[in-house]
């Protein structure tokens, strides 16, 4: 027992004993209370001039790490006075809880280890939370000792194949996307054109020459840059009883993401929560850390401003650009899906649902066959309305469920 309470106790103890010797007329009671009257005294002296002078230090093995990895650290707290103090460390918040206790001359110092796996998220770390006592225990401090750190946890991702896009209008910079226009460089075959003069000997198609004695040229579908938004929807609405469902998809925004940037496009992020989180669409490993960090943030929130994906700004995704949305797939967004592939955009979509329950209740498995139906009903109108569409439980793994949009072809060559 350290602090008040102690300074307390041992001064109704002296009281007790001055006063029961006293009343009895017991000298021996009254030399016996001596010792703790001299206590009492030395310590109060002592305490009023007891000021601790701590510092703390940090090292961590790495201030960014992704979901699933170990962090280690380690925390030294000095005692830089010349008095001996009686600490104890709570906590490290918000990383870790603990509780160590020791006593700490003059220029000693508490070295503790640690090792965590922190959530995803953004760790702002302030200092120790440490208490301190003088050495008779009547006075106590405690609080945070100052040693700022940040820790960026990132989400998990996959490396999964990058989404076939063919939208109407692509940059002029080398890519993933299709290009509508052909030309004279690429990779597969487009068709095929006359000869005109200054063009390249090395593009004739000899087989043509040969059979029709005919000069043409062949010509080749160019690989250009896009400019694609990923939407990630963390409305708590969207995922009323189906809570576990966030987790795959922000697995799935960043994992699609890093494949896109990979692949040379342009890739924006746009997070609809209790608000709207816009990353404008760029590339390089700067943007990509953009991206994961703010993915690390995100939780479910409730929103009144956006009931439904129509509500959103059309001002987020330039015109004839893509989009990749992942939400739970509900029968009131499957509207507001086909009227932006109405209005030009290149759209995939990835239908978060959750995986089969075994259950006894009848009820709750009559409740997730009408959900398992009404997930396929809305997968069927997408494709009906031109929409690629595909659903993943967060199970399997998420390369296969997008094996589909990879492959397909969009555009029919003329």
């Amino acid at each position: 027992m350290v602090g008040r309470k102690k300074l307390v106790l041992e001064f109704i103890l002296l009281i007790l004993l001055v006063a029961t010797g006293l009343i009895l007329a017991w000298p021996e009671l009254l030399l016996f209370s001596l010792p703790f009257a001299s206590h009492l005294l030395l310590g109060i002296v002592l305490s009023r001039e007891f000021r601790p002078k701590l510092q703390a230090e940090r090292t961590l093995s790495s201030p960014r790490l992704v979901e699933g990895e170990t962090l280690s650290g380690t925390i030294t707290l000095k005692n830089r006075g010349k008095h001996r103090v009686f600490v104890g460390i709570v906590s490290d918040p918000p990383l870790i809880q603990f509780d160590r206790v020791a006593i700490l001359k003059g220029e000693r110092e508490l070295r503790i280890d640690y090792e965590i796996r922190p959530k995803r998220g953004l760790y702002r770390l302030s200092g120790p939370y440490v208490w301190a006592a003088d050495p008779v225990g009547f006075w106590v401090w405690e609080g945070v000792i100052e040693c700022q750190a940040e820790v960026w946890v990132y989400p998990r991702t996959e490396r999964v194949p990058a989404p076939l896009f063919s939208p109407r209008i692509t940059s002029a910079t080398p890519g993933g996307a299709k290009s509508r226009c052909a030309g004279p460089s690429g990779i597969n075959f487009y068709g095929t054109r006359p000869f005109l003069l200054g063009d390249d000997p090395r593009r004739l198609n000899w087989k043509v020459l040969a059979r029709r004695e005919e000069l043409v040229i062949n010509l080749y579908e160019e690989p250009r840059a896009a400019v694609i938004t990923v939407i990630l929807d963390a409305r708590a609405e969207a995922y009323a009883g189906q809570e576990e469902l966030l987790e795959p998809g922000i697995l799935a925004a960043g994992s699609i993401s890093q494949a896109l940037l990979a692949d040379g496009h342009r890739v924006g992020l746009l997070v609809l929560s209790g608000g709207v989180e816009w990353i404008h669409p760029g590339f390089g490993r700067h943007h990509a850390e953009k991206i994961l960090l703010t993915l690390a943030q995100v939780e479910l929130q409730p929103t009144e401003a956006f009931p439904t994906l129509a509500f959103l700004p059309w001002e987020y995704f330039p015109k004839g650009s893509g989009i990749v949305a992942i939400l739970p797939l509900r029968n009131e967004e499957v509207e507001s899906l086909l009227s932006w592939r109405g209005k030009g955009l290149e759209l995939l979509v990835l239908g978060l649902f959750p995986s089969p329950r075994e259950s006894q209740d009848e009820l709750e498995n009559l409740a997730e066959r009408f959900l398992r139906l009404e997930t396929n009903l809305a997968l069927h109108r997408l494709w009906a309305g031109g929409v690629r569409a595909v659903p993943w439980d967060g199970k399997a793994p998420l390369g296969l469920a997008l094996r589909p949009l990879s492959r397909e072809k969009v555009w029919s060559r003329a």
